[in-house]
């Protein structure tokens, strides 16, 4: 599974999970909160943002134990930064990439009931007109994009890169591809290409700046050259984007080996993309050795079955299905649990499913 598509997915499946989840700085500022734990407050997501978490949950013994955890952690009192709990959260801290302490991961133990906490339906969010004709494509931070007519004319333009100013804000459109890249040869000689039907994938440099650029043909009805697609970055953004991939892979993974639900992800046809600690726990098994397999190789045949059930519903239908039944962990205890499997999108189309299993436990417990 590419680290780019994990990390498309990260907001999607944090709002999954069934377990409330915030992340948040070491002033305890809200940075971002999951669907779970905006529908626990029945407030909307948009509202945590730069909020403190004691003013969103005012509670003076849990900010008395975790504020004094904070500051043992500090000064590196407690060995590998062991999390702690209060009544039904646990805080638990988070470190980047380069073992940096970065932010706190405050949790719900799975203990709520369905009513508690709502799953919701998965959504795809469209993009705007022009860049749903490029949805094959990554602007970035730096980028410029553009449709021209096979004679030159720039049907569409958009995008902010330093090399490129005359394309930001549609600036570009109406006037002629090959004008406005005549000083750059390489350029034009690349476009050239591309209108006689090939694709280009280089990396130019342009007042200075490495650009990385793609330029392609699309064709009429008749398999003619009608025009090109172009995108060209600032190289050095994509060495910085790439940097904070790999960042945001790793927090993704901490994140999601610090909720206790069980969670994994699978392809289309049923076998498993990866999975978070407690999954592997409960089967037994290391992570990586679970890459590959299917629910016939982790569970007895009943339960394989009925999970594959499951997954076969949420393919079918693009929506997101439940399951209820009994399960047998790696040390032979039986734990009734409660399995929601969604569907994960890239580019718009179906490219795996996200399952969350939590273990059905009731307590009572006081509702802000």
């Amino acid at each position: 599974m590419s680290e780019l598509l994990i990390v498309n997915w990260s907001g999607e499946i944090l709002d999954h999970i069934s377990t409330p989840i915030a992340y948040m700085d070491y002033a305890f500022r809200i940075i971002r909160v999951n669907q779970a734990f905006a529908n626990f407050h029945h407030k909307p997501i948009s509202f945590f943002s730069d909020h403190p978490y004691f003013v969103v949950d005012p509670h003076q013994q849990r900010e008395t134990v975790f504020r004094e955890a904070v500051a043992q952690w500090e000064k590196s009192a407690f060995p590998n930064d062991v999390s702690v709990q209060h009544s039904y959260w646990r805080l638990a801290c988070i470190r980047n990439h380069a073992q940096e302490r970065c932010g706190m991961l405050l949790t719900m133990e799975p203990s709520l009931p369905k009513a508690e906490v709502g799953i919701p339906e998965p959504t795809v969010e469209l993009s705007n007109r022009h860049t749903r004709k490029f949805n094959q494509f990554s602007l970035r931070e730096q980028g410029v994009i553009f449709q021209a007519h096979v004679s030159g004319t720039i049907e569409v333009s958009e995008g902010d890169c330093l090399a490129l100013p005359e394309f930001s804000h549609g600036l570009a459109v109406g006037r002629n591809i090959f004008d406005l890249f005549q000083s750059w040869p390489e350029i034009s000689h690349a476009l050239y290409r591309a209108t006689e039907g090939s694709v280009v994938r280089d990396t130019l440099a342009v007042h200075g700046i490495d650009l990385d650029v793609f330029f392609a043909p699309y064709y009429d009805n008749a398999a003619n050259v009608a025009g090109l697609i172009g995108v060209a970055v600032d190289a050095n953004e994509r060495r910085q984007y790439e940097l904070r991939l790999i960042h945001a892979k790793y927090f993704l993974t901490k994140v999601v080996d610090s909720v206790p639900d069980l969670m994994c992800y699978k392809d289309e046809k049923g076998y498993y993309l990866g999975c978070n600690q407690a999954f592997a726990s409960f089967v037994g098994m290391q992570k990586k050795d679970i890459l590959g397999k299917t629910d016939g190789y982790l569970f007895c045949t009943e339960r394989a079955l009925r999970l594959k059930k499951l997954h076969q519903q949420v393919v079918k239908t693009n929506k997101a299905h439940s399951l209820t039944d009994q399960a047998i962990d790696s040390h032979g205890s039986s734990h009734k649990l409660e399995t929601n499997e969604a569907p994960l999108y890239q580019d718009h189309v179906l490219s795996a499913t996200v399952a969350v299993s939590r273990k059905i436990r009731r307590r009572n417990i006081d509702h802000p």
